[in-house]
């Protein structure tokens, strides 16, 4: 009970860690002559939302059994050979799309495992450590839950942007983030702020620094980039969080006020080489942003910015 979401009268602390699959064999006794009861935890963040359920049936006689010995004898008399071979196949998901899981996001997206081995000592054998194994991979194209989704996502977010410049109506994606991107902006100021010109701000570990990346659905192992620059975690934030001119304007105030009181010096990549705290770097940031201020009516947005050599 204590891993059925159903069960919230109960008051059980949560979470709780979910158990591997369940199945129960059954004497097939019933109408049905149900062989094998199965059920599946279905986890979502850590958090149990669901239970699959399974039910194997077999119509075929109860006292029905062979061994392999009198298995292969009754294939080498049918098919008058002098010798049989017996080779061993199971297959393994992985990976797959539950029952619900389709019903929220359909995917096609599977991992099998294929192993084979020989000789096979029984029926229903274990696969032993000798056997080959084939590892199956299928991604589907656009799949949610793939590695590469949030590159996807922010060259959609360029398209937008690009779309926006040339019609003059810019239609928003949904947002990844539940804090607006004005709240993720000042807590980013904030953390630059509180280092005091300290560290180094590309050492924070993927915690710390929350990007897009770290969105990636807990089934794909990937190891989080963690040396982005001040334009780059920007860039992360604002892809998953902006949802309309109005938050561009005001993340991009509160920097412009940041530079102007000092409180932030930004560090930047160039090539290989990474400038942080860079003087000539802060001084044309401020030079740009004294421009901006006194210009009232307009606001750039630099396509990329190198150091002065």
């Amino acid at each position: 009970m204590a891993h059925n979401p159903n069960m919230t009268h109960l008051k059980i602390n949560q979470p709780v860690t979910a158990l591997p699959p369940l199945w129960i064999r059954c004497d097939s006794s019933d109408p049905e002559s149900t062989c094998w009861l199965g059920a599946e935890l279905i986890t979502t963040n850590d958090s149990i939302t669901g239970i699959v359920l399974y039910v194997v049936s077999c119509k075929a006689d109860k006292n029905y059994s062979v061994s392999l010995e009198n298995l292969k004898n009754l294939h080498r008399k049918r098919h008058h050979l002098s010798t049989v071979t017996a080779r061993g196949f199971a297959q393994y998901e992985l990976f797959k799309s539950t029952v619900l899981d389709d019903i929220v996001t359909p995917s096609q997206t599977t991992i099998t495992l294929d192993i084979s081995w020989s000789p096979v000592d029984e029926i229903l054998q274990i696969p032993p450590l000798s056997s080959t194994a084939v590892l199956n991979i299928k991604v589907e194209s656009g799949e949610p839950r793939g590695c590469l989704n949030h590159l996807h996502r922010e060259l959609k977010f360029v398209l937008v942007l690009a779309d926006g410049l040339k019609t003059g109506v810019t239609e928003w994606l949904e947002p990844l983030e539940a804090k607006s991107a004005i709240e993720l902006v000042q807590e980013f100021l904030n953390d630059l702020n509180k280092l005091d010109g300290f560290g180094d701000p590309t050492k924070k570990d993927a915690e710390t620094v929350n990007h897009d990346t770290a969105a990636v659905n807990r089934s794909v192992l990937i190891t989080v980039r963690g040396d982005l620059d001040f334009a780059e975690q920007l860039w992360c934030k604002l892809s998953s969080s902006v949802v309309s001119y109005q938050d561009l304007v005001k993340c991009f105030m509160l920097i412009i006020q940041s530079l102007q009181r000092g409180d932030i010096q930004p560090w930047l990549h160039s090539g290989r080489h990474q400038y942080h705290e860079d003087p000539r770097v802060v001084a044309a940031v401020r030079e740009s942003v004294n421009y901006l201020v006194s210009q009232q009516n307009m606001l750039l947005i630099p396509a990329s910015f190198s150091p002065l050599k």
